[in-house]
């Protein structure tokens, strides 16, 4: 038998193992292309015009005292006893101009900035999974073994650009002390830029401070150099809770980038139709950018809307179902 065209055996089985996974360096990565032009100049005016009208005719319900003070100091109509706030279109504009159109995030590591706006592409893991599963083990709970586990997975895959919030749930610790377990696996098994938690002031402010400490700077002085972000997530219809609001209003005041998801299920969040769907989402995210404007202008931010159908015949959702085949109710 011909020894050249042999695969196995002791010899090539060490060749495979001394050599690891093959990958290419980390870099940041360029997409060439331009963006998808999914709908025309006059049909995205229409989709403006009737954002403005939600945000200015039926307005937003806030459950923060705060952010009502900001909003009626900035000169929009503040409902105090049914706690809306309607904005006016020329306050949305003035902060639109006043947002970044890129910004960077710098870990502890400053060879892997990450950079968010124009072509560039960041590749991240998700957030928040209850559960883990793997071929060994199965499906179970989340577990901080487990986290740990994906934390020094995403250290060591280039493809891998940032960390998600939480990326499963470790389920055996404390819900109101949990993230600082996530943080410090964060900021030791990889020396990646991630998303802190902002559930609240203090959540959001435990991973700025957590990741200054780590970069051997000062909180100031990691206003001018972001590195971590967050999500911010809109109760649809139409309500930012007092929680969500005080993580946003945490960030922003110390330039950390946020962004605005309002996640709609159409016909139940939303009305039925596409089009309306993409007006109220678009309304409820030019409020959370015009929040952190007025807390403090420059902040970087990002408004990313999802709408997604739904089958009430058991309560499913479709994140990534095409919208216009909405199962039958």
């Amino acid at each position: 038998m011909n020894q050249d065209r042999r695969s196995g055996g002791r010899r090539s089985k060490v060749a495979r193992g001394s050599g690891g996974v093959a990958q290419l360096p980390w870099q940041s990565v360029r997409n060439p292309y331009p963006p998808m032009q999914l709908l025309d100049e006059e049909r995205m005016q229409r989709l403006h015009d009737a954002s403005m009208r939600i945000l200015s005719e039926l307005g937003i319900r806030v459950m923060s005292e705060r952010v009502m003070d900001l909003f009626a100091t900035a000169g929009a109509i503040v409902d105090r006893e049914d706690k809306i706030i309607r904005v006016d279109e020329s306050l949305v504009c003035e902060a639109l101009r006043a947002v970044p159109s890129s910004f960077t995030l710098t870990s502890r590591n400053p060879e892997k900035q990450v950079h968010l706006g124009g072509n560039s592409l960041v590749f991240g893991l998700v957030a928040g999974p209850p559960n883990v599963h793997d071929r060994i083990n199965g499906r179970r709970q989340g577990n901080l073994p487990d986290y740990q586990n994906f934390i020094r997975l995403a250290h060591h895959f280039n493809a891998i650009h940032i960390i998600g919030n939480q990326v499963v749930a470790p389920m055996e610790l404390p819900a109101n002390a949990r993230h600082l377990d996530t943080y410090h696996a964060n900021l030791t098994l990889s020396d990646l830029s991630f998303h802190c938690t902002a559930i609240g002031r203090a959540r959001a402010m435990d991973g700025i401070n957590m990741m200054a400490i780590a970069r051997g700077i000062s909180v100031e002085e990691m206003r001018a150099s972001p590195g971590v972000t967050t999500i911010i997530s809109v109760n649809s219809p139409r309500l930012f809770d007092d929680a969500m609001a005080e993580g946003l209003i945490a960030m922003a005041e110390h330039g950390q980038p946020v962004t605005v998801t309002p996640f709609t299920l159409m016909g139940a969040m939303t009305p039925v139709t596409l089009a309306a769907a993409l007006c109220q989402q678009n309304a409820e995210a030019l409020f959370g950018v015009v929040l952190t404007q007025l807390v403090n202008p420059g902040t970087p931010v990002m408004p990313r809307p999802t709408s997604s159908p739904g089958s009430w015949h058991g309560a499913t959702i479709y994140p990534t179902a095409p919208p216009m085949r909405m199962p039958p109710i």
